[in-house]
């Protein structure tokens, strides 16, 4: 519980300047742990105290002003003046935090996403949605040069990972274009997310090309095969309960070790993923005439106008690009996706209870 974890720091902490060790890095790693367990519980004016604490012994201790430590303090006071809605010292720290790392990693390095997204979320909030998109956009970016680096280098599962939307950064652009706060239209946001769609599905396909190539190879092809099986297992397994959890546990990380053996041997079939960007203008071009894309997308949405908010349930969004070049694309927010799911259930519904025959005519 909370007040265990929270009467343990407090011990510990206490325990450690007894030892006069209230100057040493175990004294702040113990206050910042004590500060993000205030921050998870919602005390935040608590956790900035201790992370700001922690904050100030580990400038002491450290001679490098741009030490890691002091930058990732910097980003556990910053999210947590976010959750409580300061939004003046979320952006000071995130700020920090931010020029920190670039200076130490460079202008590309993907310890910058984490920072990044939660500006951009500061700037949303602030109701500066230029500055929010520009820094997605360079989220964005280096996403996609992780994704380039990697796509045929790591795992499949390490793969799934990056283009998992971690920060909820799509959501976000998503949410400034479905309210109106981002300059311009949705073509940006569209290109966006058919750029990423069209990359998990060209991954998908070269990854199974590759495979194919490597079904003649024995080790690679035993190794698929028992991939194959294990799935399966999985699949049946989901069906047990919680007994087999650690079973399912054990079979997943099979799963990945052999896929991360796969990695190096499909990197060598000489088969890469796509460079090419997703242009809204060359899909326009290529509808027929008088018709016109409507692409869904699930997401949740940001609620600007509470800063400490959480986000909304699932939404179903449209973006309707027409053929017509003078005609703008449009992004329409059709609803809580429980509701129209629950639309389609009771048409699905209606239906079954119609007679086949009936159905088919």
């Amino acid at each position: 519980t909370y007040e265990l974890s929270d009467k343990l720091f407090k011990q510990l902490c206490e325990g450690l300047k007894s030892a006069g060790l209230e100057r040493t890095e175990r004294y702040a790693l113990a206050l910042s742990g004590h500060g993000i367990l205030c921050r998870n519980r919602g005390d935040y004016d608590q956790a900035q105290t201790l992370l700001g604490e922690a904050l100030q012994l580990r400038r002491s201790i450290y001679d490098q002003s741009d030490h890691p430590l002091i930058a990732e303090l910097h980003s556990m006071i910053g999210t947590a003046a976010l959750a409580d809605g300061d939004l003046d010292a979320a952006e000071e720290n995130l700020t920090k935090a931010y020029d920190l790392r670039r200076k130490r990693l460079g202008e590309r390095a993907h310890q910058l996403l984490y920072g990044l997204s939660k500006l951009a979320r500061v700037k949303a909030l602030q109701g500066d949605a230029s500055a929010a998109l520009g820094h997605l956009t360079t989220c964005f970016e280096i996403e996609q040069k992780l994704l380039d680096e990697n796509s045929l280098i790591g795992s499949e599962q390490a793969v799934a990972d990056l283009l998992d939307d971690g920060g909820d950064k799509f959501a976000l652009m998503l949410s400034l274009h479905r309210s109106n706060e981002a300059p311009g239209s949705a073509e940006s946001a569209l290109s966006w997310t058919l750029g990423r769609k069209g990359l998990a599905l060209d991954i998908a396909c070269r990854l199974q090309a590759a495979k194919r190539m490597l079904v003649h190879q024995p080790d690679a092809a035993k190794s698929l095969a028992e991939i194959q099986a294990l799935r399966r297992q999985l699949a049946e397994s989901a069906l047990g309960g919680d007994d087999e959890t650690a079973k399912r546990t054990e079979m997943t990380q099979r799963i990945a070790d052999l896929q991360q053996k796969l990695a190096f041997k499909i990197r060598e079939t000489g088969i890469a993923a796509a460079r090419t960007r997703v242009d809204v203008e060359e899909i326009r071009a290529r509808l027929p005439r008088s018709s016109a894309l409507l692409e869904l997308v699930v997401t949740k949405l940001a609620d600007f106008e509470n800063p400490g908010s959480e986000w909304t349930e699932d939404h179903v969004l449209a973006f309707f690009l027409p053929a017509d070049p003078n005609a703008p694309c449009r992004l329409v927010d059709l609803g809580p996706a429980s509701e129209i799911n629950q639309l389609v259930g009771d048409i699905r519904s209606h239906i079954q209870k119609v007679p086949r025959s009936l159905r088919l005519m």
